[in-house]
C-alpha cells in the first residue's frame, strides 16, 4: 500500500533518492561507491524546483533525514523478511534479502558520509 496511497513528502523524496542515487543493485552486498553525490544533487534540485513553494519549512529543513530514514526501514524490511523466511519479498537465492539490506545499510553509510 505504500506504493499507490499519499503519503508524506519527505518519504517520497527519501525514497527517490533510495532508488536513483543508488550505484550499485539492489543485492549487490558489497560496501563502498555505492551512492552518487552527481544524481542526488540532480535529484534535489529537480525536486526544489517543483515544489520548494509548497513545502514547509520544517520539511525543507528535513528532507535529508527523510532520504536517511526511508533507506533504514528499507534496510529494516529486508532484513526482517530475511529473517522471517522471505515471506513478503520474492527472492532468488536463500540470502538475496540479507544482501539487500546490507546494500541498503551501505546505501546509507555512503549517504552520511556525503551529505552529512
Amino acid at each position: 500500500m505504500d506504493t499507490i496511497l499519499q503519503g508524506p513528502i519527505l518519504y517520497d523524496f527519501g525514497d527517490m533518492v533510495r532508488s536513483y542515487t543508488n550505484l550499485r543493485e539492489e543485492d549487490d552486498p558489497k560496501a563502498g561507491n555505492n551512492f552518487s553525490l552527481e544524481n542526488y544533487k540532480a535529484l534535489k534540485k529537480g525536486f526544489l524546483y517543483n515544489l520548494k513553494d509548497t513545502l514547509t519549512q520544517t520539511e525543507l529543513d528535513n528532507l535529508e533525514l527523510g532520504a536517511k530514514t526511508v533507506i533504514y526501514v528499507q534496510a529494516l524490511r529486508f532484513l526482517t523478511d530475511y529473517l522471517n523466511g522471505d515471506v513478503y519479498y520474492s527472492v532468488q537465492h536463500p540470502e538475496q534479502n540479507l544482501d539487500r539490506a546490507m546494500s541498503q545499510i551501505n546505501l546509507l553509510i555512503d549517504l552520511k558520509r556525503n551529505i552529512a
